[in-house]
């Protein structure tokens, strides 16, 4: 856990202007910061970075947004929580990074599995998809793999995938 120490008294006194406040003499923590935004509010997280001498990359919910356009906010913060547990500090955190991650929890965008489509059957010279498929079958047939449990786990990929629930 990274550990950034603020300094209150300096806030206060940067919010208030002066070293000495009149307040009631029975102190209530409330009453106290109604008089300053120094505690609550925005801070520069850069500033308070570059006093502590640390440094840091910061991603965002529309950081991720921005390689999955398709995930909302709540799908988003799910990535990122997912890069974080799984950072490692000698790659550290990339776009391919993130894209990964997004594709690991919530598959391929619908987009992407038509394109790749498309580009395979461009292969085929218009023939049918028909062709395409029976090829696949000869394929999982040469490589000991069940034509049928592919054909499945697809069907779930594509139900995932494109959000129905057929």
């Amino acid at each position: 856990m990274t550990k950034i120490n603020l300094d209150l008294h300096q806030l206060l006194t940067d919010a208030i202007g002066d070293d000495t406040v009149h307040i009631p003499a029975t102190v209530d923590l409330s009453e106290l910061l109604e008089f300053t935004d120094a505690v609550g509010g925005e801070h520069d997280l850069d500033l308070l970075l570059h006093d502590n001498r640390l440094i840091a990359h910061v991603w965002s919910v529309p950081d991720v947004q921005s390689v999955r356009p398709d995930l909302n906010d709540d799908q988003a913060w799910e990535v990122l929580l997912g890069v974080e547990k799984c950072l490692d500090c000698s790659f550290g955190i990339t776009w391919e990074i993130i894209e990964a991650a997004a594709i690991a929890r919530f598959g391929e965008p619908h987009e992407h599995r038509l394109k790749r489509c498309r580009e395979a059957l461009a292969h085929y010279g218009g023939l049918e998809l028909a062709d395409f498929l029976a090829d696949a079958m000869l394929w999982c047939q040469e490589n000991n793999t069940d034509f049928e449990t592919v054909l499945q786990a697809a069907r779930l990929y594509a139900t995932r995938d494109n959000g129905d629930s057929q």
